[in-house]
């Protein structure tokens, strides 16, 4: 009677507060409603062929692997051949595609050339219909899904066309629309019309996309140097006319090095410094944290992206690792000893705890946040202290 009674009062003061809170949704004017995911690629991520900057700096090398493949003598008896190029964001994957789809060598080899921008919405649809944009076909918008398919493979037939796919993402939880095995293959189908020759340059972040729709080794897109992020930050925080001082030389080559080898990150402290005169703003710049900068909104967007499609578990297992010191070098075994230890995870039926670790770590390496650094050694420089 009396854990009864216990439990009767309990219920009572639930029930009190849930009246409370349902009268400060009627006080407010609060409804509720059901937000629909857009299927628009936000503006702020929309790319295309054109190249924006005036000069790229340390991709060279680069671009010379990804033409010599589309090149290749080897590619001309492929039916389809894809090639993924795959990089942390803000570290220039966007502009590398667009420096080879731009080649006069890559100009001449195909027939046919097409731009589509994907992000997250990767299905059968939205691709087909992105493909017709490109292609400046009238009246795509009517048209459903098996018009579409006949309409690209009657103009694809017989030719040898480079299909770009840029910023392609892996379906998660808070990637409802993004890319499957299942979606691919089926997309495949239809681009696989064209003559033998015919490819498709991939861009994304995460390894398991290029696992999924590549058909050789990736490409991984490394960090620039120093001395190339100084060329893209003077760019900005120099221009044309702007005297270069020693002294704010010296201290915007110890700027550059808050950018962790990305020229995202060089070209928007180059913006941020561009109004900057004295000798005194420019050490408050250097001073201070990337992420509490003024008008940072070019890096973060970037990198929170990559963050928010994170799980639950692997934001906080990731998280974690804003205890190391900047630029430290981490041991896996270690990492995954102290998320047991902080019971970030747990087992599961079929898994042990240190086995659901190492699928944790390696979903984070796939997705481009450690950066390898040999015999069982990582790095989580410049997206770490980011986004951390």
């Amino acid at each position: 009677m009396i854990h009864r009674r216990e439990l009767g009062k309990k219920l009572n003061k639930i029930i009190g507060r849930l009246d409370r809170i349902a009268q400060r949704r009627s006080n407010f004017d609060l409804r509720q409603v059901v937000r629909k995911r857009s299927s628009e690629v936000a503006e702020w991520r929309q790319t295309s062929s054109t190249i924006a900057l005036p000069q790229v700096y340390g991709r060279d090398e680069d671009k010379k692997k990804v033409v010599e493949f589309l090149l290749s003598p080897s590619r001309s008896s492929e039916s389809l051949s894809v090639y993924p190029i795959v990089g942390l964001g803000g570290l220039g994957k966007t502009t590398l595609v667009q420096m080879v789809y731009n080649d006069q060598q890559v100009g001449n080899h195909f027939d046919l050339k097409i731009w589509v921008c994907v992000s997250e919405n990767f299905t059968r649809g939205s691709m087909l219909r992105s493909i017709l944009k490109a292609m400046e076909v009238d009246k795509y918008e009517s048209m459903d899904l098996d018009a579409m398919e006949k309409k690209v493979k009657e103009l694809l037939q017989g030719k040898k066309y480079l299909l770009v796919l840029d910023d392609v993402w892996k379906r998660s939880q808070e990637m409802e629309l993004g890319l499957t095995q299942h979606k691919w293959d089926e997309l495949r189908t239809v681009l696989s019309c064209g003559s033998k020759g015919s490819s498709i340059l991939v861009s994304t972040r995460d390894k398991h996309v290029a696992t999924i729709m590549g058909t050789c080794q990736a490409h991984h897109l490394d960090r620039l140097s120093d001395d190339d992020c100084w060329s893209l930050f003077k760019l900005r925080a120099f221009g044309a006319d702007r005297e270069e001082r020693a002294e704010l030389v010296a201290i915007g080559k110890e700027i550059v090095r808050k950018c962790g080898g990305s020229p995202l990150a060089a070209l928007a402290l180059g913006g941020v410094m561009q109004s900057r005169s004295t000798e005194k703003e420019w050490l408050e710049v250097q001073k201070s944290e990337l992420w509490s900068l003024p008008d940072e909104n070019d890096i973060m967007p970037v990198l929170r992206l990559s963050y928010s499609s994170l799980t639950p578990t692997l934001k906080q297992c990731f998280a974690f690792c804003a205890i190391f010191p900047k630029d430290t070098e981490i041991k896996k075994q270690e990492l995954i000893y102290l998320w047991m230890a902080n019971g970030f995870i747990s087992s599961r039926p079929n898994l042990e705890v240190e086995e659901v670790g190492h699928m944790v770590w390696n979903e984070l390496y796939q997705k481009s946040f450690f950066q390898d650094g040999g015999s069982d050694v990582f790095l989580a420089r410049f997206v770490s202290r980011c986004m951390i």
